[in-house]
């Protein structure tokens, strides 16, 4: 699925535009049935071959990696793999092979559509046997680009024991050598993806590390005579490489979830060279649980599947990303009177549309503007979409070059655009878009294209558009020479920062009898933009200080309520919940305590990240004797931050996932509202004499005070002020003559009269490009003269 991003010109026939291309790494090895995994894809019709098929349709790659294809679906003619791909129109297969590898049932294969310009496979050195499955490697002929990228697929080697640990290392070690074997570069386009298994924690291993667990290695394993000690393992996949500085991306589910596997690790990756990382790029984890439309996450083919296709097809997620191999041209004004246009179609919102640079990284998707939390977006539904923005505290920009390709200097130009208002908050932030012009080291103000956002329509989605234009003159771009258009979305007076913290919003931990459905409650502001994996909760024991149990990472809560302000609840059950005189728990945002707080009392903590801290007792509690999903404790009031409310007994059923009884989430200050562009036209016009008029619609183009039609009729340059038809009488003694430039074919006729109104033929000369001079008479009293043009 090679996408390019069209501009409707035909100017820009045959230029090229930025370069994508979608990639996958899909572990398709275990589908659970019958009480044991089943690996492999299996034979066509088998629920697993088909849902596997499913899943590849859906997300549309261009090149994907699968790993834990059973050597069962390699045999056959056809056999499974090939079955499979041809079904998905993939035309190019190749499997790494099991040769001088310690797994002989489980392989690696890439599918592509584009052709392989080369494969190659990773292997131990001579002498070694170390790598659990081999690593394929291909380079792909994409089509309009010679950006061909390498793409290399791992299947690393699972478990957290120390032999488990030791020969991941060995392996990746062996991946991160391959790059300065092959000279390959950061400014090369390179993509590693797979399934890495980073679990465990990091660990150096010595030579005597190595002999105590060696014997639980397999007897197949042979270690490399290059291989020096201390080894170390680690879970930062990019550290292991030297030659090169891979970028490991961050795709995401679209709950927000970064699991790969469905018990909620993280086990595989997709990097990319830098090159490839400096450009536009959107990555997602496909989960199709959360598949319930073609508007949200990367652009998907078909229509959503059935929630439970992902776990009947494996027990990992496919990951998948745009990737844009070459940079963009900017856009191209190739003549004059031929527009440049931009609509947006198909933009997805999840980084900056192709050609345009933007501030911040918070681009959220597309919107059709229920959605309050500021960031970047793409506007409508469907493919008919608009960029913009939903503003926190401070300003973004939209900014795209245009380059003057035409042997003209460059003027005068003709912008226009839609402003659109697609969010609307009553009584809200007047929130404005100011464009202005960026040449030659200086900006010019476009106020024309100005727009101001409407705050008296009712809150939530709105569609307010207004189409600005503006002609601009005075310019001056050379041939080959560049300016920018630069649109700036600003906050209006009173617009409000949203919160970025989380808090503990709501807990229950005792009931009546046996304790059930434990839970704990967080809020996320609307402005905060980090991961959620980076929000953690502990739980702590008062009787004696100590923390208990795993700690719970945001994305291993289930996202509930998104509420109007912006506001995300999230909900975990948790069951063992100390059920207090006291206890409590703490939550950390990037590593740091945000709270600590406590119910039936406080306490100060004696280890973990809390350690040191005192408690802050709530100061409400639940009793042993209430009736089971009733009566939890939480916060009440009317806010956006934590300190906002006040903890109380929520009395009736729980609600885990949403605002409290009681509770109402505001953003402080006036809220924003939602602003993008669209249709954005961009035509340069000839203006000879730069009176600011084009040619087109100049009535004298050189200012020489007769018309364009006049100089035209009369043969003289309608583009030189110096040439203009004028007659002279000369007196010549007694006997006048008329004298008048006669430009070669132009017929004059000479007509006189003697009262202005009864003009008659004098006589007819056709012009050789001299001077013209006509005889006057002399008799009679006065005499009026003329020169027409015509028979």
């Amino acid at each position: 699925m090679l996408k390019t991003l069209s501009i409707i010109s035909c100017a820009l026939a045959g230029t090229l535009v930025a370069t994508e291309l979608r990639v996958a790494t899909y572990n398709v090895g275990a589908e659970f049935s019958g009480g044991s995994f089943i690996y492999g894809i299996g034979d066509p019709g088998i629920n697993d071959h088909e849902f596997v098929i499913d899943v590849l349709d859906r997300i549309d790659a261009d090149v994907v990696a699968l790993q834990e294809i059973h050597f069962n679906d390699l045999s056959g003619n056809p056999d499974d793999l090939d079955s499979l791909a041809a079904t998905l129109g993939y035309d190019h297969v190749f499997t790494d092979t099991a040769s001088g590898a310690i797994d002989f049932n489980l392989r690696v294969v890439f599918l592509s559509r584009y052709p392989f310009l080369s494969t190659d496979t990773i292997t131990s050195p001579p002498g070694a046997k170390e790598i659990t499955r081999l690593l394929p490697v291909v380079r792909v002929d994409v089509p309009d680009t010679d950006a061909d990228p390498w793409i290399i697929s791992t299947h690393i080697k699972a478990g957290t024991g120390d032999d488990d640990k030791f020969r991941k290392a060995i392996e990746l070690k062996r991946l991160a050598e391959y790059f300065g074997q092959q000279g390959i570069l950061d400014d090369d386009p390179y993509v590693i993806l797979g399934d890495f298994n980073p679990s465990g924690s990091s660990e150096s291993f010595s030579l005597s590390d190595y002999n105590g667990f060696s014997s639980s290695l397999p007897g197949s394993f042979v270690l490399g005579n290059d291989v020096t000690f201390p080894v170390d393992y680690s879970t930062n996949i990019p550290s292991y490489f030297t030659t090169v500085s891979p970028v490991q991306l961050d795709p995401r589910q679209l709950d927000g979830s970064d699991a790969t596997f469905q018990s909620g690790s993280t086990l595989d990756l997709i990097l990319v060279s830098p090159s490839i990382a400096a450009r536009p790029l959107a990555s997602e984890v496909y989960d199709s649980v959360h598949d319930d439309s073609n508007v949200t996450g990367l652009p998907k083919a078909g229509l959503p599947l059935a929630d439970s296709v992902s776990l009947d097809a494996s027990d990992h997620y496919a990951v998948f990303a745009d990737l844009t191999l070459a940079p963009p041209d900017p856009y191209m004004l190739t003549a004059s009177g031929v527009p440049v246009t931009e609509d947006f179609e198909d933009f997805s919102g999840l980084r900056e549309p192709v050609r345009w640079t933007s501030d911040g990284d918070a681009w959220l998707g597309a919107d059709d503007g229920s959605s309050s939390v500021p960031g970047g977006r793409a506007f409508g539904t469907g493919s008919e979409r608009a960029a913009g923005f939903v503003l926190g505290s401070s300003s973004r920009y939209l900014d795209a070059e245009f380059v003057n390709e035409s042997s003209e200097i460059l003027t005068l130009l003709d912008i226009d655009y839609r402003a659109e208002q697609w969010r609307s908050s009553l009584g809200g932030s007047a929130d404005a878009i100011s464009v202005e012009l960026l040449a030659g080291g200086s900006a010019t103000p476009l106020p024309s294209l100005a727009f101001t956002a409407r705050t008296d329509l009712p809150s939530g989605p709105a569609a307010y558009f207004e189409d600005k234009m503006v002609r601009v003159g005075g310019l001056s771009v050379a041939p080959g020479e560049s300016f920018n258009l630069r649109f700036n979305f600003s906050p209006g007076p009173g617009a409000g920062s949203p919160p970025s913290g989380a808090f503990i919003n709501e807990i229950h931990y005792d009931n009546d009898g046996s304790d059930s459905g434990e839970f704990v409650e967080v809020v996320v502001g609307p402005g905060y933009v980090g991961a959620l994996s980076d929000i953690e909760l502990v739980l702590y024991n008062g009787n004696g200080g100590a923390s208990y149990g795993s700690s719970h990472m945001l994305d291993s809560f289930a996202l509930g309520t998104t509420t109007a302000s912006g506001h995300r609840v999230f909900s975990k059950l948790i069951s063992g919940i100390q059920n207090g005189s006291p206890d409590g728990m703490a939550l950390l945002i990037d590593g740091v305590v945000s709270e600590f707080i406590s119910y039936e009392g406080s306490f100060t903590a004696t280890n973990g990240p809390a350690d040191t801290l005192g408690s802050t007792n709530v100061g409400v509690i639940q009793n042993p004797n209430e009736p089971a999903g009733t009566n939890a404790i939480g916060l009440i009031g009317t806010g956006g931050a934590s300190g906002d409310f006040t903890w109380d007994k929520i009395l009736g059923l729980h609600s885990p996932g949403s605002p409290n009884a009681g509770q109402t989430f505001e953003l402080p200050g006036l809220p924003p509202q939602g602003l993008g562009i669209d249709d954005l036209s961009v035509v340069f016009l000839t203006d000879s004499d730069g009176d600011g008029i084009p040619d087109s619609e100049d009535t004298d183009n050189d200012n020489d005070g007769q018309s364009d039609d006049y100089e035209l009729g009369f043969g003289s340059d309608p583009l030189d002020p110096a040439s203009t038809f004028e007659i002279e009488l000369l007196p010549n003694g007694g006997s006048p003559s008329l004298s008048f430039p006669g430009a070669p074919g132009i017929l004059y006729t000479i007509e006189w009269c003697d009262d202005l109104v009864s003009w008659q033929p004098l006589t007819t000369r056709l012009g050789v490009g001299g001077v013209i001079l006509v005889p006057l008479p002399t008799d009679g009293e006065r005499g009026f003269f003329r020169v027409m043009v015509g028979p």
